[in-house]
């Protein structure tokens, strides 16, 4: 079912942008007024551009469930400030350049302020001291592979996780470290030598990345199992209160309910020294619960994918014609939002199924129609949606009907 909605609220999306008569050129359809940017963004498409101001809310009273009060006060600071940012449209940010969306790195602080402060409220939900939320949270970062055994590199896409926490989109083979109270975050980067930098170009400078990302610290990688030894060293000094409120070392381990596979905990060499304060439960439960709930910057960026997305299915229909094939529809949407939208990667492979293809799809209520250049004769035969078996489930469906069965009406077209 939820594929299902996905796939409706694009319509109707769709429909709200162009007029019921005919598809127009997406440069020439304005976008709603629930559409904002901010005022720093531009969105050019098809050579037309548009303007659209948007101003996120800094008041302290609409941050949701979360208290400044009763956040520790660095982290309290760090929030305001990341707020601030944001609403202002001002600091580091993230664009693909020319008139793409701008996406504010204070977005990834105001995250990491929501993961503290629900790890601490979880920790002294269960009755232990203030002390006892002190701690490090230690994410590993996306890992740049080969295809198979060659030396070719695929496109590399950060682990979510971590992008949700540091952004950090282009670094690859990264670990993160966020410290408990105070939401301070280092990020820590591969280095290499002269040779590899003939091939992959130089190494990144620590201090451009701290303030490309907007964050407090960013170290070597090689120098990540010193720094864990020592600010737990640090902790476990300024610890009172004995064992049970000693810090911790959290690392992310739960089961992705989608897919049925498992975020795999950050690891490196030595890191088994720290099996007594090791915790792999409480920050993936807290860390999900954070993504649930969205902040206003990141339902902007939001409402910007939905917009560049829509009129991308705009431009596919609009372009369609007789004799033309799934893949160069696949390619035109692609195109469009890489193009105009600065997009580079697809949320899942583009579904452009035509005719009987539809019914093999994620979902069994896809079907393409007729080009509207066919002859009306051609349009009333083949409109008749009893020649489309993709499309029986849904008339029949009665409730209660799950995705799952209607999928499996069409794949036997019954």
């Amino acid at each position: 079912m939820l594929m299902f909605g996905v796939i409706v609220i694009q319509l109707i999306f769709i429909l709200q942008l162009a007029p019921s008569s005919s598809f127009q050129s997406p440069g020439n359809i304005v976008p709603p007024k629930e559409v904002h940017f901010c005022t720093s963004n531009r969105i050019r498409s098809n050579h037309n551009t548009h303007h659209r101001r948007h101003i996120i809310s800094a008041s302290k009273s609409t941050t949701g469930t979360y208290n400044y009060d009763a956040m520790p006060s660095p982290l309290s600071e760090r929030r305001a400030t990341a707020e601030e940012l944001c609403s202002t449209c001002t600091g580091p940010i993230y664009s693909q350049g020319l008139n793409t969306f701008q996406v504010p790195m204070a977005l990834h602080a105001i995250n990491r302020a929501k993961v503290v402060q629900s790890m601490t409220d979880a920790i002294q939900a269960k009755g232990k001291g203030a002390s006892s939320t002190r701690g490090l949270i230690l994410m590993e970062g996306g890992k740049q592979t080969t295809r198979y055994d060659t030396d070719h590199e695929p496109v590399f896409r950060q682990e979510s996780y971590f992008h949700y926490l540091f952004g950090a989109s282009q670094y690859a083979d990264c670990y993160g470290v966020i410290s408990l109270p105070e939401g301070e975050a280092t990020l820590f980067v591969p280095t290499w030598g002269v040779e590899t930098a003939t091939v992959c170009g130089s190494s990144p400078e620590f201090e451009r990345v701290r303030n490309e990302l907007g964050l407090e610290r960013v170290l070597d990688v090689g120098s990540l199992k010193s720094f864990i030894e020592g600010e737990m060293k640090r902790m476990e000094e300024e610890c009172v209160g004995g064992s049970d409120n000693a810090p911790r070392l959290y690392v992310l381990m739960g089961l992705n309910a989608d897919s049925g596979n498992y975020a795999i905990p950050a690891h490196y060499e030595g890191i088994e020294k720290f099996d007594y304060a090791r915790d792999d439960e409480a920050l993936f439960k807290c860390i999900e619960a954070c993504r649930v709930i969205k902040s206003q910057a990141e339902i902007t960026l939001m409402r910007y994918t939905n917009w560049i997305s829509s009129m991308a299915h705009v431009e596919v229909m609009r372009s369609c014609k007789p004799g033309m094939m799934e893949y160069q529809l696949e390619s035109l949407f692609q195109h469009h939002t890489y193009t105009h939208g600065g997009c580079r990667h697809m949320s899942y492979t583009c579904i452009c199924a035509c005719g009987p293809n539809g019914k093999q799809q994620l979902s069994p209520h896809t079907a393409s129609y007729p080009s509207p250049s066919q002859s009306n004769n051609s349009l009333s035969k083949r409109n008749n949606h009893s020649k489309y078996p993709s499309l029986r489930p849904r008339r029949k469906a009665k409730q209660p009907s799950s995705h799952i069965h209607r999928h499996v009406a069409a794949r036997h077209g019954s």
